[in-house]
């Protein structure tokens, strides 16, 4: 059910339905609350709508769950440069 959500988080997204996705990613979180690339979709999904500091929340735990996971440290450099704080 998890990644049923994940995948409708993904065409919201790719609909620019940002605040439908970011409804799916979470929902799938709730479920599934260990997955770097769940947390990675919302961190993109915040990103999306201008809300930078959740952003980075979800960045930043996606990266404590995978420390390999490249696309977080991506995800966080974005959120990071939408606050003005890209230097961190």
């Amino acid at each position: 059910e998890a990644e049923e959500h994940k995948t409708k988080g993904n065409r919201a997204f790719k609909e620019a339905k940002y605040k439908s996705a970011v409804m799916h990613y979470s929902a799938a979180i709730d479920l599934v609350d260990d997955s770097a690339c769940f947390h990675t979709n919302l961190a993109a999904a915040h990103i999306a709508l201008k809300d930078h500091a959740n952003a980075l929340k979800m960045a930043d735990k996606a990266h404590r769950l995978d420390p390999a996971y490249a696309k977080a440290l991506y995800r966080k450099a974005q959120a990071l440069e939408g606050l003005g704080r890209l230097a961190e």
